[in-house]
This record gives structure tokens, C-alpha cells and sequence, in this order.
């Protein structure tokens, strides 16, 4: 069978490898000159920067998906566990570290009683974590034994979906740096701690008791190793090649058309935003949702990243660290809900005070020049192309608000390390070299809704089934995978997006 693939980020790459296996004829179409999608990578004055996920978890995600296609995690790039996992900063200069298996004994040491309730959380969360693997990640919802498995399962865990993250959260410890550790994986999940299900806080399992690992080489390795699988199993990736639209006339694909040419294909994977597959390259057959469904959701938040290569090394700084706001239901506030109230800074710009930094040279020297540094800064905003774009792909300054919003996300980090004694001075003075990523880059390289960066916010209604389909009802031969769909947002799910996605393919083949 023909089979075209729009886009070679991760859920386009390993749905090729996957669909190549199999013994199809697979074109993989991507409009960039790199492949990876937001996992990109960025070089400038010998320094090296990824410009998307840097948290590795849940890797027995990824190493199903390698087994799949022939080889394992071990083969392609070995894992560092990070110690510390993670490091967390708050406004007073309160530092806490978290180990992979110490973080009861630092709950502890911040609030007695803590530890023993975080021991029983995590507990709760593995169990949670086990049945969400075995019954809904790779489940596509759309036979009756796929539901009725999903049924089973639900009573089990009716609880963790019947209250936020927060609440549970609240319920281990009443210290705010401690409730905070347990609350931001909602980020993560493109949403808030107030709206996101308990559910996910098997995510806290995943980083405080199986481990943060870092690949080796960084995340471009995955990318690389993917890249590799599907082109040993027989795909073609053709790069500065968009595809201008998907022909599904009369209800059934027929191919797409990449400069101006038409491409004959008995499937198309679409592996890039949902929305942009759906109602801006789609013809012949109406979208699967149509907008007033799209109105209805929630894009996740956009993000500000500044990438800074520095003269100095900062040894001080671990792999992964959170600079919280003591009030950070304002940040929320001021990307979810508009800039009202906010006179002055980053929240006055709809922009997060609460930001995260990762260092790879901590575990990659090579990211950067002998005795320099190189940081990742992300600052969440609200979804919003209009904020702007960045410099990080083409020359001179990024736009203005995009800049602002960067200049004062990089003031507060460097205060921030310099309260907890990370640094030795403040940053401004040793940067070498700056590229910027906005919301308008999400929109514009990556058509991604709304300049969300991320993918849909995983609240209770935009979760499992309520997500979005994979299979289009209304042009068969036409599937989805990649972060807008299910099962969600991050390098593990969009693998198992294209895994689902692969199943699909396999049923309906006549």
C-alpha cells in the first residue's frame, strides 16, 4: 500500500519506520530542512541547542516503540539517570532538591509528616501509571472491546479523574515548594494544576521514583535513531517538500499534492496539528471537527524559549531547574485568562514569572565551547501568534514583545541563581550568544493551533476518547497522529500516537 506521512517529526518518523516495517510503500513529506519538528536542534558560535523537550521520562515508552523497529533504547543512545532529578527555586532564595528515591526524605525535612503521605501518593500514582498503560495509552477507542476494556478499568480510576492535580497535590502537603513539585507536570501537560485530573500525577511516579533520564546526545539522538529506523526499513523522507493539501474526494484519500505535483497514496498519516490537517490542507471531504468543536478546546499554553550561550560555566546548576513564583496561580491566570491586573512584567505581557531552565551541559559537555554554558529557558504565555515571533529562524532580533517578555525572563533566572549561590554573578554580561522562539514560530513553522507549543491542554474533556479521533470518520483512508491527538502531548505519547495510528492502518487494510 502507498502511504504518504505530512511531517517527519517524532510521530512521523516512527510512524514511517513502523509503517515501512510492514511492508508498505511510505513517503514522509516535511516542509522544514530538518527533521525532528519541535525537537530541533540549533547551532550558532560553537554552541549547540535544542530547541524542544529536554524531560525524558517514561522510557519504556520509547523502548516498545524500538523493539518494534528492530533495535532498543541501549543500541541507539544510552540513558543518563539525572541526579538530581531536578532542582526547584523559590522567590525567597528556598531551594528544593529532589533525587530520584529521596524526595519522601525531603518532604520530610520540609514538613513533617509529609514524607510518609508523598510515599503513599506515589504508590497511588504507579498503580495509576500501570493501568493507564495496559488500558487507555494504546488503546484507540473505537472497537466495543476497546471501550469496554476502558469500562473495566474506569472504577479504578474514577477517582484520580474526579479531582484536579491540585487538590490531590494539597493533600500530601501543605508546604507551597512541595505542592509545587506534585502540581508542575500540569505545564507539562499543556494545562493547570486546578483543571488537569489527578490522574496525572503518575507523571510524579515517573520522575520521583523510576528516574529523569537524558539521552545520550541529547534528544536529537531519538530523532536521529528514528530517522535511521524508518529509512533501514525502506521509507523516503523528502525535506522542503509541505504538503499544499490531502485530496480525499468523495470520501476516500487519493494522494496529496507537494509542489503543485499530486501524489498518488491509498493513506494519509497526517503527523502534523490536527487543526491545520483538518481545515487548511484537507480538500474534498469536510474536516473531522468542525470549528465551532475547535473554539470549544483548550490549546495548552504558547511559550517564549530563550536559548543563551554563555562565556562562563555555571557548575553549580543542575540539569533541570524551576524558578517558581511564590503566587503562581497569577501565572496561570495571566496565560490562561488574559493580562488583567498585571500593571508590569512578564505578567502584564501574558507571561508566566514562573519559568524552567535546563542546562545539558551538565550532562553533555559538549553543548557548549570549553568554559562556556548553554541554557534553555522556557516561559509559558497564553497561545497567541500575535505575541510575535522570535530569532531563532531568521536573522536579526526577534519581534518586540517576544524580546521583552525574554529580557525579563532572563533577568529573574539570573536573579533567581544568584539568591540559591548557582552563580557567581549575573548572567547578562556573559551571553554570547541569544536566539529567541515565540509563540509566533509555533504558528508559523509548525502551524501548530493558536501558537500553542505544546499540543491540547489534557483537562478531563480533552483526554483519552474526549481527545480527538485518530481515523477520520469522513475521509477514509485519512489518520492522525503527533501531539493534538491521542493519547497527548511529549516525545513518549506521540510514539505511541503512531503506534495506535500503525493499528488502525493494519485493520483496515482490505
Amino acid at each position: 500500500m502507498r502511504i504518504s506521512i505530512v511531517g517527519a517529526g517524532v510521530a512521523g518518523l516512527a510512524a514511517a519506520g513502523l509503517l515501512a516495517a510492514d511492508g508498505h510503500d511510505v513517503d514522509v513529506f516535511e516542509a522544514t530542512g530538518e527533521v525532528g519538528g519541535r525537537a530541533g536542534v540549533l547551532e550558532a558560535g560553537g554552541f549547540r541547542f535544542e530547541t524542544g523537550p529536554s524531560f525524558y521520562l517514561l522510557p519504556e515508552l520509547l523502548e516498545r516503540l524500538y523493539r518494534e523497529l528492530g533495535t532498543s533504547t541501549e543500541a541507539e543512545h544510552p540513558l543518563y539517570r539525572l541526579d538530581p532529578a531536578y532542582r526547584i527555586l523559590g522567590d525567597g532564595g528556598e531551594t528544593l532538591t529532589l533525587t530520584t528515591g529521596g524526595a519522601p526524605a525531603a518532604f520530610e525535612a520540609r514538613e513533617p509528616g509529609s514524607g510518609a503521605r508523598l510515599e503513599a501518593y506515589l504508590e497511588r500514582a504507579g498503580r495509576l501509571r500501570s493501568l493507564a498503560v495496559e488500558h487507555f495509552l494504546y488503546t484507540a477507542f473505537d472497537r466495543p472491546t476497546d471501550l469496554l476494556a476502558g469500562a473495566r478499568a474506569l472504577p479504578r480510576l474514577a477517582p484520580a479523574l474526579a479531582t484536579s492535580l491540585a487538590a490531590a497535590a494539597g493533600r500530601v502537603a501543605g508546604d507551597r515548594l512541595l505542592r509545587q513539585a506534585l502540581e508542575y507536570p500540569a505545564v507539562f501537560l499543556a494545562g493547570e494544576p486546578k483543571r488537569v485530573p489527578a490522574l496525572y500525577g503518575l507523571l510524579s511516579h515517573a520522575d520521583l521514583a523510576e528516574g529523569v533520564y537524558f539521552p545520550a546526545g541529547g534528544f536529537s539522538a531519538v530523532v536521529a535513531a528514528l530517522e535511521r529506523a524508518a529509512l533501514r526499513h525502506g521509507a523516503r523522507i523528502h525535506l522542503r517538500c509541505p504538503v499544499e493539501s490531502i485530496d480525499a474526494r468523495a470520501g476516500r484519500v487519493r494522494g496529496v499534492t507537494v509542489g503543485g505535483e499530486r501524489v498518488p497514496a491509498d493513506a494519509v498519516v497526517a503527523c502534523v496539528d490536527a487543526h491545520h490537517a483538518e481545515h487548511e490542507l484537507l480538500e474534498g471531504a469536510p474536516p473531522e471537527h468542525p470549528e465551532s468543536w475547535w473554539r470549544s478546546r483548550d490549546p495548552g499554553p504558547g511559550a517564549v524559549v530563550v536559548l543563551l550561550g554563555l562565556t562562563r560555566a555555571l557548575p553549580r546548576l543542575s540539569h533541570h531547574t524551576f524558578c517558581f513564583a511564590s503566587d503562581w496561580q497569577r501565572d496561570f491566570d495571566a496565560v490562561y485568562r488574559g493580562a488583567r491586573g498585571h500593571a508590569v512584567g512578564l505578567r502584564a505581557l501574558g507571561a508566566s514569572e514562573s519559568v524552567y531552565v535546563s542546562r545539558p551541559t551538565a550532562t553533555e559537555p559538549g553543548f557548549a565551547p570549553p568554559g562556556g554554558d548553554a541554557l534553555f529557558i522556557l516561559v509559558p504565555t497564553r497561545a497567541d501568534p500575535s505575541l510575535g515571533r522570535g530569532s531563532a529562524w531568521r536573522a536579526g532580533r526577534g519581534d518586540p514583545r517576544v524580546e521583552k517578555i525574554a529580557d525579563l525572563a532572563v533577568g529573574r533566572v539570573s536573579a533567581a541563581l544568584a539568591r540559591a549561590g548557582l552563580s557567581d554573578g549575573p548572567l547578562e554580561p556573559e551571553v554570547a550568544v541569544r536566539r529567541t522562539i515565540g509563540p509566533g514560530d509555533y504558528a508559523w513553522r509548525f502551524h501548530l493551533w493558536r501558537g500553542g507549543a505544546l499540543g491540547l491542554a489534557h483537562t478531563l474533556g480533552q483526554s483519552a476518547l474526549l481527545r480527538g479521533r485518530q481515523r477520520s470518520r469522513r475521509a477514509r483512508g485519512l489518520y492522525f497522529a503527533g501531539s493534538s491527538t491521542l493519547p497527548g502531548v511529549g516525545v513518549p505519547l506521540a510514539a505511541v500516537s503512531a503506534t495506535t495510528a500503525r493499528e488502525f492502518i493494519r485493520r483496515d487494510q482490505p
